[in-house]
């Protein structure tokens, strides 16, 4: 189980999309994916790949989350409410929030999916639909997996396939871009938070 300790989230100040050891690539017009690995020699990674592993996910960019709200239901099944914080706001974008049902799988030994699928948010059907702004518009994601793979108990290959249906939801290309941008600090922050960790 991971802890977060840090609530300024300056663990990544750098969102060039592709190094060494972290590279994105748009496949599409809103979709996109993201390979790395996460490796740390003073804990066994492979144990650790659970729902805390999304909760950190969002625990570590409160800076781009206004409110999250992670229900987990058993070892398998989970869902997430995150309030994005109204970041385009001088620009005349509504906030965004995104509702998700979390599904893990366990493909044998090696391999751990997490698939996040897209929840319709009716009023008062969640414990935060209140928190919900009332203009605030749900992020139609059309694909969220994140991919697993063990190479052995210290090293991890992740790959994460993310796309939004751009055909609900009108995304301007230089907020696609931001969005771009801002996902991959989300990810690159939790790589550096977990191999920081002795």
């Amino acid at each position: 189980m991971f802890t977060n300790n840090n609530t300024n989230n300056n663990t990544d100040n750098n969102t060039n999309n592709t190094n060494s050891n972290f590279q994105m690539n748009k496949v599409t017009n809103g979709e996109y994916n993201i390979k790395f690995y996460l490796e740390n020699n003073n804990i066994q990674l492979a144990k650790t790949i659970d729902f805390n592993l999304i909760k950190l996910l969002y625990e570590l960019n409160q800076d781009i989350y206004e409110k999250i709200d992670l229900k987990i239901f058993n070892d398998t099944q989970a869902t997430i409410l995150a309030i994005n914080k109204h970041l385009f706001q001088d620009l005349g974008i509504s906030q965004k929030y995104s509702h998700l049902k979390i599904s893990k799988y366990i493909l044998g030994s090696g391999k751990i999916i997490f698939d996040l699928q897209t929840l319709k948010t009716n009023p008062g059907e969640h414990s935060m639909s209140h928190l919900i702004p009332e203009k605030a518009e749900q992020l139609p994601i059309k694909q969220f997996t994140i991919a697993c793979n063990v190479i052995n108990q210290h090293k991890i290959e992740f790959g994460i396939d993310f796309k939004i249906d751009i055909d609900t939801i009108e995304l301007p290309v230089f907020v696609e871009n931001a969005l771009c941008k801002i996902f991959i600090k989300m990810f690159k922050r939790v790589k550096q938070f977990i191999e920081n960790i002795q």
